[in-house]
């Protein structure tokens, strides 16, 4: 006798958010406030977050890459 086949089951579809390039600005404009007072821990949450809205994009990944450095010298 054949043995049933297992259902199939998929994996959770993880949210990916949809491209918008207007809002990762303002997350980004958001954060460099947040960077001139010294909150790099907040202002990589907000450029992550940009980052995912707005992929690639040069100016948001430098950003990030110096407010990851802010926090670790603090």
């Amino acid at each position: 006798k054949l043995a049933k086949p297992k259902p199939v089951v998929k994996a959770p579809a993880t949210a990916v958010p949809k491209r918008d390039p207007v809002r990762a600005r303002q997350l980004r404009g958001s954060a460099l406030e947040y960077l001139s007072r010294g909150l790099a821990n907040r202002a990589v949450t907000l450029l992550e977050q940009a980052l995912r809205l707005d992929p690639g994009n040069s100016l948001i990944t430098r950003d990030l890459e110096r407010a990851r450095r802010l926090m670790t010298v603090r």
